[in-house]
């Protein structure tokens, strides 16, 4: 589960994904910030090690912070034992979790389990806080107007890999096997990868 946290008005927002890869930790990025409609001037993280080469040199991926200057927003690693830094954002996932799946925590699909966690950050949203005059809700619409606009150009998250056709047109990626158009046997095509889908594409034409 990725959280967010918003400092002043306490706006929650947390996402399940399958897997905790950089392009996964991205694309929630993305998803937060369409959320609330902006950009933190910084974001404070408690050094996963996904976005940090070495948390204890505080070595940040080349790739997330070329994504952190595309939207404009410093990332900060949190210091140990700094609960000023990092006690905020540690509190809301335990309060996210213990709100929402103490009450349910058995569900068909991601899908169902996204739908459940969405409508009760809903209700956390819209329920006053403690020494807060408005709800999150009310709070993030106030704090929008210190927020960086959104970047006008989309941040292209995905990445390339080229795959071999095998004699039963399948190309195979991190151990699955896709079947593409019959016609493809023993040619190479290239593998735009998302996070929820994969292109193949041979001369410049998704064939599957």
């Amino acid at each position: 589960m990725a959280s967010f946290v918003l400092n002043n008005s306490l706006y929650r927002y947390s996402i399940l994904t399958h897997r905790e890869t950089l392009m996964d930790i991205i694309d929630v990025h993305i998803r937060f910030f369409n959320e609330i409609g902006g950009v933190p001037e910084t974001i404070f993280y408690d050094n996963p090690k996904t976005i940090m080469l070495n948390p204890g040199t505080k070595e940040w991926n080349p790739a997330f912070l070329a994504f952190a200057a595309h939207y404009g927003f410093t990332p900060h690693s949190c210091n140990i034992r700094s609960p000023h830094e990092k006690g905020t954002t540690e509190e809301s996932v335990k309060y996210v979790r213990q709100s929402v799946f103490a009450e349910r925590s058995v569900f068909t699909d991601m899908h169902e389990a996204n739908q459940f966690l969405r409508e009760k950050l809903d209700e956390i949203n819209d329920h006053p806080v403690y020494q807060r005059k408005l709800t999150p809700r009310d709070g993030l619409a106030e704090e929008r107007t210190h927020l960086k606009p959104l970047p006008t150009l989309e941040y292209s998250n995905y990445s390339i890999k080229k795959a071999r056709i095998s004699k039963y047109s399948i190309a195979t990626f991190e151990t699955n096997k896709y079947s593409v158009p019959e016609q493809y046997p023993g040619t190479t095509v290239t593998l735009k990868i998302f996070t929820d889908r994969i292109d193949m594409i041979d001369h410049d034409m998704v064939v599957a």
